[in-house]
């Protein structure tokens, strides 16, 4: 789990593989997000599910995060994750379950080493480890999704440009693998909501 600020950063300003996935969509929420495909039946919720409380989709409860420094928003599931405090410098948020076995961040940077969108997606599909299951690459954002052995990777990017100045936006969730069934259309839901306002 990424547990300090500088490291957060570190992901956007390095050439480092950390940006994420989600399997195989078998359907979207939304144009933007895919479901993971999974081989459980999503009726029978797997032991750690319920070892950690992952409610039904009806009964997840989301409350918005918003940044002040870098203009972003995002919805979390708050009877899920848990926010650790806020760094020092206020560049984003971390969220955890309370076993650890879901991670959540979401930060901003400035682009102060005018890195381009494709060339953060062409990492992103090229980091250590990953078996990227799910891609695509927009205007001004990108999704990659996939596997790092045993722990689904959903990694969102966003470039906000504005007055002459482009903010990088991250969203990464990592959740072990036995949570899909659960824990996917949450995802779906998290990541449709972030998105950087005025």
């Amino acid at each position: 789990m990424l547990k300090s600020s500088a490291l957060l950063t570190s992901i956007v300003l390095s050439t480092t593989g950390v940006l994420g996935h989600v399997p195989q969509p078998v359907s979207q929420l939304s144009p933007e997000t895919p479901i993971a495909q999974t081989q459980s039946n999503s009726n029978s919720y797997s032991p750690l599910a319920q070892r950690i409380n992952i409610p039904p989709p009806e009964e997840v409860s989301y409350e918005l995060y918003s940044n002040s420094r870098y203009h972003f928003s995002v919805l979390y599931p708050n009877n899920i994750l848990v926010p650790l405090p806020p760094p020092t410098n206020n560049d984003g948020r971390e969220f955890i379950s309370p076993n650890e076995s879901i991670e959540m961040v979401a930060f901003g940077a400035h682009n102060s080493l005018d890195q381009t969108l494709e060339g953060m997606y062409n990492e992103a599909l090229n980091a250590e480890n990953l078996d990227v299951t799910y891609q695509r690459l927009e205007e001004n954002w990108f999704i990659v999704s996939g596997y790092q052995g045993d722990t689904v990777v959903y990694t969102k990017v966003i470039f906000d440009e504005r007055e002459n100045v482009t903010d990088i936006l991250t969203l990464d969730i990592r959740y072990d693998k036995a949570l899909q069934p659960e824990f996917d259309r949450v995802v779906a839901e998290i990541s449709n909501s972030f998105t950087s306002y005025q």
